[in-house]
């Protein structure tokens, strides 16, 4: 085993130091596994980092090096959820939650995981800034409003928004299930007059140029070795969100894009 600096890093892969430190440690570790290094340990020692590495003449494949990174059961179902969302994208729908995940057969709790762990290794990027959906209760018909046409429906409908925001507590402390959630969420739902129910959502960020995001678009048929290099591209926005029990204020989610691309998921509707 040999213990390096960032600097003799940079040597073996070829880049300088400024595009190193760049990198976080896992975007290192799949560039070390290229070049037929494993890195066994990383460590900080005063103010350097040491990489603990061991030369290998091996080929790991890039569903064990997203296995390491995602640590999920199965890599090929993160692979193929993340493919149905961005085909959803391409295709300018507006598809729930609970639909995308029926056509790949995913569980919604894994999908919300699989989420979580997305935005945690910069293939998405949650933003702030948020959008407006307008459900028709019987069509299912989704499509875009503003800011004022939503506050309007909610403004008009505060108890039923209260009931909502009590119902999300509650399931937060898991008084009942996700099944038992989503029937009393339609009961509350079904008091409103209005035809149509209105959802506020959270943008956000796919970015293409991500090596990981690379990786799980790729075919499994292409999967035994590793991408020799990184495409760029564009970041492109879209929006998403979820029945989030933490911060239940916003009760419900959608995906959808920008006048180019539309896509949704969210069970809540």
């Amino acid at each position: 085993m040999k213990k390096i600096n960032k600097k003799q890093v940079a040597e073996i892969l070829g880049v300088h130091t400024k595009s190193l430190s760049r990198w976080d440690n896992e975007k290192i570790k799949y560039e070390l596994a290229k070049a037929c290094y494993k890195v066994i340990d990383i460590a900080k020692e005063g103010r350097s980092i040491y990489f603990y590495i061991e030369y290998e003449e091996y080929a790991q494949s890039n569903d064990e090096f997203l296995g390491e990174v995602f640590r999920v059961k199965d890599i090929k179902n993160l692979k193929m959820y993340t493919r149905r969302k961005i085909q959803s994208i391409e295709k300018k729908e507006l598809i729930t939650r609970k639909e995308l995940c029926s056509d790949i057969n995913v569980a919604i709790r894994t999908s919300k995981r699989y989420d979580e762990k997305l935005i945690e290794n910069g293939v998405f990027q949650k933003l702030d800034d948020e959008i407006y959906i307008c459900v028709n209760k019987e069509t299912k018909e989704r499509v875009l409003v503003n800011r004022e046409v939503y506050n309007n429906f909610w403004r008009k409908n505060s108890l039923i928004k209260k009931e909502l925001k009590s119902l999300a507590k509650r399931y937060a402390k898991k008084e009942f299930s996700i099944d038992d959630y989503n029937y009393l969420r339609d009961i509350i739902i079904s008091k409103s007059d209005s035809k149509n129910m209105y959802y506020k959502v959270n943008k956000i960020v796919i970015k293409y140029d991500n090596y990981l995001y690379n990786m799980l678009m790729e075919e499994d048929e292409k999967a035994s070795s590793f991408l020799l290099g990184n495409s760029c591209g564009p970041l492109i926005i879209i929006y998403n969100g979820d029945v989030d029990v933490t911060y239940y204020k916003k009760l419900f989610g959608a995906t959808c894009c920008d006048n180019r691309r539309m896509s949704a998921t969210n069970e809540a509707y």
